[in-house]
């Protein structure tokens, strides 16, 4: 992530007037995946997000997880892949994790965001709720 991305993400961010900001990144900031944490992002990209955004947003992994909240950020990767779904692992923040082909679907309303994911055969593997 370039000084310049940085820089266009802080102003965009101050700029925004919207209730729910959401960032979306490929690698995760955080994660009990198979690359694990991305210490550049939480370095450069994290104090940006903190009490700022709702939720950010990755991949990469090949699994689903929902972490634990850090300063109003909640943490999410997604599961579309074209790869093998990898192996999950729980750590000490780990709010949920799980192994499988699907994606995530963000319904997002003025008290809230529902968060699903859902595998390929449509089945609702975990939903979790993020209220302000």
């Amino acid at each position: 992530m370039s000084e310049t991305q940085l820089k266009w993400l802080d102003r965009e961010l101050d700029r925004s007037s919207a209730r729910w900001k959401i960032v979306y990144g490929h690698h995760p900031i955080y994660s009990y995946g198979t690359h694990g944490d991305t210490p550049e992002l939480k370095q450069s990209l994290l104090p940006l997000l903190k009490n700022r955004v709702s939720i950010y947003l990755a991949g990469h992994e090949h699994i689903v997880e929902q972490l634990k909240p850090e300063d109003g950020v909640h943490f999410l990767v997604a599961a579309a892949a074209g790869q093998d779904a990898r192996p999950a692992k729980s750590g000490p923040q780990t709010l949920f994790t799980d192994s499988f082909y699907g994606f995530t679907v963000l319904e997002i309303d003025g008290e809230r965001i529902r968060v699903t994911f859902v595998d390929t055969e449509g089945k609702v593997r975990y939903e979790a709720e993020i209220r302000k």
